[in-house]
């Protein structure tokens, strides 16, 4: 386990291993998109309650317009941020995707064989 905080490390792994980089700017990258959805569910949720709370103190149309508001807040939030997050992880990602897999670079373990 290597800590990426530490200068020393940095300077011996990070600067002189591309794949090393490229797979923590990955990794950093969908970490990012993870905590942009589970804040967005949370807020679209929060949202929704509220509006939906708003909703009963009123009657009629508007009562079922803020209704259908509130529901449509606690599907759309997480759904947008979603494709959002997606856009971060193809961003941090775009190195590893110049880089296809050669035949070379595919290593299959045979039954029972040791992998680590």
């Amino acid at each position: 386990m290597l800590d990426v905080a530490e200068p020393a490390v940095r300077r011996a792994f990070l600067r002189g291993d591309g794949e090393l980089r490229t797979t923590i700017r990955t990794y950093y990258g969908a970490r990012s998109a993870m905590l942009m959805q589970f804040i967005s569910i949370l807020f679209g949720l929060a949202a929704g309650f509220a509006l939906w709370r708003k909703a009963f103190s009123l009657a009629g149309l508007p009562r079922w317009s803020l209704a259908f508001g509130a529901a449509l807040a606690a599907v759309f939030i997480p759904v947008a941020t979603a494709f959002i997050g997606a856009s971060v992880v193809h961003r941090f990602s775009r190195s590893c995707r110049n880089k296809p897999l050669r035949a070379a670079d595919i290593r299959v373990a045979r039954r029972g064989e040791n992998t680590g």
